[in-house]
């Protein structure tokens, strides 16, 4: 339980950084800060990824090897990073175009 608190924590963090970063870069049309915003972002999503997919696999597929653990751990936490930041790209482009008009 305490890993899943910290894991819910450390990402909470990442997250809302990436949020500011983000709507920083949009604002001010600053690179800088879109490059911070995915990293954070991709660090909250790996973080929930890594955890949620590697407590699923050890309860009920128990019987993978190590390797197949490893890809399909991978492969998950990396595209719920990237569904993070492409989600939140999106919202803010639509808040931010409609407090320019």
């Amino acid at each position: 339980m305490l890993y899943f608190i910290i894991t819910i924590g450390l990402s909470y963090l990442f997250y809302r950084q990436g949020i500011r970063y983000l709507f920083k870069s949009r604002l001010l049309s600053d690179n800088r800060s879109e490059h911070f915003a995915y990293i954070f972002l991709m660090l909250s999503g790996v973080a929930l990824g890594e955890y949620l997919s590697l407590t699923v696999i050890e309860s009920l597929f128990n019987y993978l090897t190590t390797w197949e653990m490893i890809v399909i751990t991978t492969f998950v936490s990396i595209s719920s990073g990237e569904y993070v930041y492409y989600r939140n790209n999106k919202l803010v482009q639509r808040v931010v175009m409609n407090e320019k008009k």
